[in-house]
């Protein structure tokens, strides 16, 4: 017999990390560890500007303000997704191919930021030195 799998199609980015949810909720895939496969000519690896840490459990609250550019990163700092891995156009080069490790934590107003000196985060103002309740991934 065959396994079945549990598919999504949303038509915004964002809109998978709802599909995420539903799945972790019905226990068909667990709450953190998992590995985000993403396949687009963006990165979508941007921070929230929008939305503070302390509003991440907050889902529908999170939900709606995420864009398509920023969706991934609140996921990995809850831990559900422990790596990512970018599949990417040969043309896409907002971040060069390679292994990364990045630091995701709190900063002084509340916001997440990263400590990593890529040029992605350096020109959109992610960057940030002594972050609060980081980790790594």
């Amino acid at each position: 017999m065959a396994r079945r799998i549990n598919v999504g199609l949303v038509d915004d980015h964002n809109e998978a990390l709802n599909f995420y949810y539903k799945l972790i909720a019905r226990k068909k895939i667990p709450f953190k560890g998992l590995c985000l496969v993403h396949f687009d000519s963006h990165p979508d690896l941007a921070l929230p500007e929008t939305i503070p840490v302390s509003q991440f459990t907050d889902r529908q609250e999170l939900l709606e303000n995420l864009t398509i550019s920023d969706w991934i990163l609140p996921a990995v700092y809850q831990l559900h997704f422990t790596s990512v891995v970018w599949i990417k156009p040969p043309w896409s080069s907002q971040i060069s191919a390679g292994e990364y490790e990045v630091e995701l934590g709190i900063d002084d107003s509340g916001f997440l930021k990263t400590s990593s000196k890529l040029p992605y985060y350096l020109s959109d103002l992610g960057f940030k030195d002594g972050l609060k309740d980081a980790r790594f991934v």
